[in-house]
């Protein structure tokens, strides 16, 4: 089927009749010349790629043939030196195209004039649309109304997914199947990713490049992120803004979080409500975690499964570590390198510690500041320590407790 950009297209939906949807705004073709796939340009603003031919997708010719006499008609006037525009006319609004039917999409798309909505019949649902494309991807989606599934065929896999492209991200992510890797071109550095977003996030999360800063808006604060999520999630929790507390609805709990996810969290961790177990599958292992994340770690610390280790890139050094945070602590610790030091602020004492742990061991042990003391159980002894290591001790070698 010959096409070309500009070509208007339609779409038979489930009721069998055709509908205008938009028109081409790119082809891609293959190897031999052919029309592999098409961008298109709905007329509600979205764009889609697909695969052409398409299914249920065709040129519309007869809107192709007035535009063609509108586009010969507008040349016809642009040769004479007077092309006719057509303007939106709202006020306010610059909008003007050479064709009437475009600027009739443009009052109904972003002026809201003059629209047919399409709306939900599905009880309770208020959702409208001005095509009936997007009503059906809507009820497809939202209601499972008319859905066609898409299946992985990978073997043993029992994914589906709504769209096609949605199948065709899967077996990239998670099979390896016709994958486009985007590698990282700072020099030393290995990662790839599945996707250019990725990488564009990888590469101004670690090597600062093109980064764009989101800065605080409370007056003397000086935070900043390279992601908005995490300034609202900053402003929310240091500075109250915007803030919706989630209130345990337990007996007697007065726990309340700033998120959703928390609070879930809190009453599966606490109250064992709602809780998914995700168990360890290593034969004779009974471990079992609330969190999938948990489960990761224990397998990686406890099985030695899925391990990504952190190298230590010092000349002659070879540790290497199953967290970032335990690299950076043995660099600091061994090396001196990117050393924070914790000092301690007692008047003339000029001790400084690598970690707080330390420094509060300090204040305790040789000041006496904030000490817990652990006390032996023996029947009229008042030995009392400062570590519990010590109790220990005394106890074993004066009591002979062990």
């Amino acid at each position: 089927m010959e096409v070309e950009v500009g070509a208007r297209l339609k779409m038979k939906l489930r009721d069998r009749i055709w509908y205008p949807i938009g028109a081409i705004s790119k082809i891609i073709k293959g190897k031999g010349g052919e029309v592999v796939k098409v961008v298109i340009r709905f007329d509600d603003g979205e764009k889609e790629v697909r695969d052409w031919p398409a299914k249920n997708i065709a040129v519309d010719n007869d809107n192709n043939n007035e535009e063609k006499k509108e586009k010969k008609r507008s040349k016809i006037e642009a040769d004479a030196g007077s092309p006719r525009m057509f303007a939106c006319g709202e006020k306010g609004c610059e909008f003007e195209s050479k064709w009437k039917k475009a600027v009739k999409t443009h009052k109904a798309n972003v002026h809201d004039f003059d629209v047919t909505y399409y709306l939900c019949n599905v009880g309770g649902c208020v959702y409208k649309a001005k095509q009936p494309f997007n009503l059906n991807q809507h009820k497809a989606n939202v209601h499972d109304i008319d859905v066609t599934y898409y299946l992985c065929n990978v073997d043993g896999c029992d994914y589906k997914a709504k769209e096609a492209g949605n199948i065709k991200s899967h077996k990239s992510n998670v099979h390896d199947i016709d994958v486009t890797y985007y590698i990282c071109n700072v020099d030393g550095c290995i990662y790839k990713a599945k996707t250019a977003s990725h990488l564009k996030k990888h590469k101004a999360a670690i090597h600062d490049i093109d980064v764009t800063y989101y800065l605080c808006n409370v007056d003397g604060c000086e935070y900043k992120a390279k992601y908005a999520k995490s300034v609202r999630t900053h402003e929310a929790d240091i500075h109250d803004i915007d803030v919706t507390c989630y209130v345990c609805n337990f007996d007697g709990c007065v726990y309340k979080a700033k998120q959703a996810s928390q609070l879930k969290s809190h009453k599966a961790n606490i109250h064992d409500f709602d809780v998914t177990y995700y168990l360890c599958n290593v034969d004779g292992c009974v471990y079992k975690a609330k969190q999938a994340s948990d489960l990761k770690k224990h397998k990686a610390n406890v099985h030695d499964i899925d391990v990504t280790y952190y190298l230590c890139n010092v000349d002659g050094c070879d540790y290497k570590a199953k967290k970032a945070s335990s690299l950076k602590t043995h660099k600091a610790n061994v090396h001196d390198i990117d050393v924070t030091y914790y000092l301690c602020n007692v008047d003339g004492c000029i001790y400084k510690a690598k970690t707080a742990g330390d420094l509060r061991r300090h204040k305790a042990n040789v000041h006496d500041i904030d000490v817990t003391y652990y006390l032996c159980n023996a029947d009229g002894c008042e030995y009392k320590a400062k570590q519990s290591s010590t109790l220990i001790r005394h106890q074993k070698g004066i009591h002979g407790i062990s």
